[in-house]
């Protein structure tokens, strides 16, 4: 492996070198990793010479981190972080592998392992991890001042690893919850991606619910924590509790979507209503939370994409695919947004199974998604240029100019081939049933 060629590099010329972090953490909670980083009593400058000399593929990105990647993984000379009042960070080189060690932000982050085996685990990483413990590096208050990120960054561990707190480091975070306002909000980004690798994620939102933190990053999903109203008749859990059970059923292989599960409902808080006969409804709370999210995760600094993505799914989660009309209108509306239609099947999927009241057997889920598949198989209309009319042939068929009309007959074009898939191949046909759709329209 490499990683193990590296270290055997920098030990026979007469350095010290470990494997640290994340990896190590990982091989002992048995969570698959694959991000393996080096520390070395070797400068950068040794580094660089070493592994260039011997014909490594070496890119010199972090220098002034005191970072080499060679073949790939990083390989970092031993060092310090200093912060300035601005709490920027600069790196200073260190003597020894436990100063590097006593500059990470948990516990459970720095352990190390020599090439021959050996652990190294100076501040008991290892003790909290079989007792789930999150546990701050030193003075918790100084590690957080140095970067309050890491109060993100500990709630996403704790989540991964399904741990708690020790009580002095839990009592640091929340006397410096503020200091998050100053961090940018891109970097709440990153976190909020990588708790989309956990399986529970949902443990991540209630720890920053749990320290008072998550109106920071989704006021939205806050809210939904604090709406105390009934559900409704389809569900007993409350609406917070429905979003994270939804999120959790979505593998972590689709980060994107996971986190829209996540987000799915938060509209329902505000569309809140009780009708006359004293049924709740949640009338077009998909629009609403839509809208919603694309403001917080614009704030968050998610690409276009990213923004456009999950927006649409909370947008068509609600559409039922209940006929074959219906399951071909969702394929021509998830064509129009770019989503993959598997995609909305497994939110669908996780919204069914998201209750702990069924209203669907999730056996006879897989018969709608045959359905689907099948639909989207026959290579039906999926967006107006699939029509085989278009503006100009309208116009000489119906001897009008151009303008809005045209629109609007494509779209009762569209209706049609909704019900008659068809006449997709067949121009004449479709131009003479809109002209009687036209003509009803009049009367």
């Amino acid at each position: 492996m490499k990683e193990e060629k590296i270290l055997k590099i920098l030990c026979e010329r007469g350095h010290e070198a470990y494997i640290v972090g994340g990896f190590v953490r990982d091989i002992f909670i048995e969570y698959p990793s694959f991000d393996i980083d080096i520390v070395t009593s070797a400068s950068v400058d040794e580094i660089e010479d070493i592994f260039t000399k011997l014909n490594f593929k070496v890119d010199i990105v972090g220098k002034s981190f005191k970072v080499i990647i060679v073949d790939g993984i990083e390989v970092a000379e031993f060092r310090h972080d200093l912060y300035d009042e601005n709490g920027n960070v600069s790196m200073k080189s260190a003597k020894t592998l436990i100063d590097d060690l006593s500059r990470r932000d948990l516990t459970i982050n720095s352990i190390a392992i020599c090439p021959n085996g050996k652990i190294f685990d100076p501040f008991n990483g290892l003790k909290d991890i079989e007792e789930k413990i999150i546990r701050f590096v030193g003075d918790p208050y100084k590690r957080i001042k140095e970067d309050p990120l890491r109060i993100i960054r500990a709630c996403r561990f704790k989540a991964l690893i399904d741990g708690r707190f020790e009580e002095n480091s839990k009592r640091a975070i929340k006397e410096n919850i503020y200091l998050l306002q100053n961090i940018p909000k891109e970097r709440f980004r990153i976190e909020i991606m990588k708790a989309m690798k956990i399986k529970k994620a949902s443990m991540f939102f209630r720890t920053l619910i749990e320290i008072n933190t998550l109106f920071y990053i989704f006021p939205s999903i806050q809210s939904c924590f604090e709406f105390r109203y009934h559900h409704g008749e389809y569900h007993e859990e409350s609406i917070f509790d429905h979003i994270m059970m939804v999120g959790d059923f979505i593998s972590t292989k689709f980060p994107l979507l996971k986190l829209s599960g996540y987000l799915h409902d938060i509209g329902k808080i505000f569309s809140y209503e009780i009708s006359e006969d004293g049924k709740i409804t949640f009338k077009t709370h998909e629009k609403i939370g839509s809208k919603i999210i694309r403001k917080e995760l614009r704030d968050l600094k998610f690409s276009n994409e990213e923004v456009d993505y999950i927006s649409n799914i909370i947008r068509i989660h609600m559409r039922r695919p209940t006929s074959s009309r219906a399951i071909r209108k969702i394929l021509i509306n998830l064509n129009e947004m770019g989503i993959d239609y598997r995609d909305f099947i497994r939110i669908f999927y996780s919204d069914m199974k998201g209750k702990t009241r069924r209203t669907i057997k999730i056996f006879s889920l897989k018969d709608v998604f045959k359905r689907i598949k099948e639909e989207d198989e026959k290579e039906p209309v999926k967006k107006y240029g699939d029509l085989p009319i278009n503006g100009h042939n309208i116009m000489e068929y119906f001897n009008i100019k151009e303008g809005p009309l045209i629109g609007e007959i494509l779209d009762i074009a569209m209706e049609i081939i909704l019900d008659y898939p068809e006449l997709k191949d067949d121009k004449e046909k479709l131009l003479r049933l809109i002209k009687e759709k036209l003509r009803e329209e009049e009367k």
